[in-house]
């Protein structure tokens, strides 16, 4: 018969919070090549100061880095620059539209924790997870 020995599993290996290596440097430059000509096309249609929107975007990829561990999405960026590259829109305009984002957002995360009550005791959770989706 034939012995079974079961090992101890080895302790996991502890991962730095951020990681600064060749792959994130690399990922950097990646970013730049996506970042960079949209951020100067939209310098370039709306008239913004250059120095400070490369100042602004940049600080914003530093502490999105240090909040969440990861760079900044670049979908909202596209969005936002195919719309004020095509639509010419002003600087003041795409200052609304980065306050009303804010708004929406505020709003959304204040109703994840803490629902608006429905029907008596019921929250939007609550009632949604019971009937397994939003029904009329």
């Amino acid at each position: 018969m034939t012995e079974i020995r079961l090992t101890p599993k080895a302790a996991p290996v502890a991962q730095p919070w951020i990681r600064l290596d060749r792959h994130e440097l690399a990922g950097a430059f990646g970013d730049i090549g996506t970042d960079l000509p949209l951020i100067i096309g939209m310098i370039l249609a709306a008239g913004l100061d250059s120095a400070s929107v490369l100042i602004v975007f940049g600080m914003m990829q530093v502490f999105s880095g240090l909040r969440y561990g990861m760079p900044m999405a670049v979908q909202p960026l596209k969005a936002v620059a195919a719309l004020v590259i095509a639509q010419r829109l002003s600087g003041a305009t795409i200052h609304g539209a980065g306050n009303w984002k804010r708004v929406v957002e505020t709003l959304t995360l204040s109703l994840v924790k803490h629902p608006v009550r429905l029907r008596g005791r019921k929250t939007v959770h609550r009632d949604l997870a019971r009937r397994g989706g939003v029904r009329d």
